[in-house]
């Protein structure tokens, strides 16, 4: 049966970055200032992708959608952000680390932000956890305290470090000469040491590495040869292995890669030409880029619609992409 693609909402233009969560888009746009949406979730996209797809009026009828999402500016001179479940970090572009928790104060209307710390250059949220790369390399680390939202002094983890990523309880640091470490949770083999151990310091698990992203149970990094590896629960097909069973070791999966995101249990590539492709788990809603229910073992194309992509982030089960021209796309 031939697979039915599913076309990417376009929610806004004129943007350099975006992040997604389960109901919020929140984007920097050209002139450095955040705009959040809320709410959009994935029953929302689902309805008006139904309604222009049967040739219906494209409007946003709140009787079939509810509310209409809108952007609200949130503030400028913003570098860059960070989306998790219910927790965005925003870095300003005087190096100042803001971090708004949904749980705890503010609605979407009026957000209430809390000062982490000064001379950051990038932070990453996670679940239940704060970590941030100051300009001078260190990498900070907050943790939410039961109920308490991240706050008091960070710990100081390592040094040289430019890029970090979080997943659902284990964690991973990049350094400048391309050394990849893991700690944090074990139980799947995601931090890729050849066991199942949860470790509670970073272990150095690769070498010539350019990016790494993590899932929930999953991992996947890209080498300085262009080569994904990827390790970890492979229970929906998530590692794009094609053959089942997790991987307690990186493995290689694809070439000529770019980037790779990866979101709870699904991944997405984005190949030197531009392409998206995507593996794992696809759900009611499509996160995979397509209209069947069926998971998938293997990285396949997504119908792009046209337009060359600059950034792509998965987040949950969905995906929000920005292409060359700015222009801002949902979809899961």
């Amino acid at each position: 049966m031939k697979k039915k693609n599913l076309q990417p909402v376009k929610i806004t233009k004129d943007c350099i970055q975006a992040e997604i969560t389960f109901d919020t888009v929140a984007v920097i746009r050209s002139d450095y200032s955040l705009w959040l949406l809320h709410p959009l979730t994935s029953e929302m996209c689902c309805k008006l992708r139904k309604r222009q797809r049967e040739g219906r009026r494209p409007y946003w009828d709140e009787t079939e959608f509810g509310p209409q999402p809108k952007f609200k500016k949130l503030m400028e001179n913003v570098s860059m952000i960070s989306a998790a479940a219910m927790t965005l970090a925003v870095v300003k572009t005087d190096g100042t680390l803001l971090v708004w928790d949904r749980m705890q104060s503010g609605c979407e209307d009026r957000p209430d932000f809390v000062k982490m710390a000064d001379g950051i250059k990038t932070a990453e949220t996670g679940e239940g956890v704060l970590l941030a790369i100051s300009r001078a390399g260190t990498l900070l680390y907050w943790k939410k305290q039961e109920q308490n939202s991240c706050c008091g002094p960070p710990e100081k983890l390592m040094e040289h470090v430019k890029q970090v990523s979080a997943g659902v309880g284990h964690y991973a640091a990049l350094t400048e000469d391309g050394s990849l470490w893991m700690w944090g949770k074990n139980d799947c083999a995601q931090l890729g040491n050849g066991t199942h151990t949860d470790r509670h310091k970073p272990q150095k698990i690769m070498e010539h590495v350019i990016q790494v992203s993590l899932g929930a149970r999953h991992s996947a990094a890209v080498d300085t040869r262009h080569q994904l590896w990827m390790w970890g629960d492979n229970t929906l097909g998530q590692l794009g292995t094609h053959l089942p069973g997790s991987r307690k070791k990186p493995v290689p999966v694809m070439r000529n890669v770019r980037k790779v995101s990866l979101g709870y249990s699904h991944t997405g590539v984005l190949d030197q030409k531009c392409q998206i492709r995507m593996c794992g788990f696809n759900g009611k809603y499509g996160a995979l880029g397509n209209t069947e229910y069926r998971n998938c073992r293997r990285l396949r194309k997504m119908k792009q619609g046209g337009f060359s992509v600059k950034n792509l982030k998965l987040q949950a089960d969905r995906a929000v992409l920005v292409s060359d021209g700015g222009d801002v796309f949902v979809w899961g």
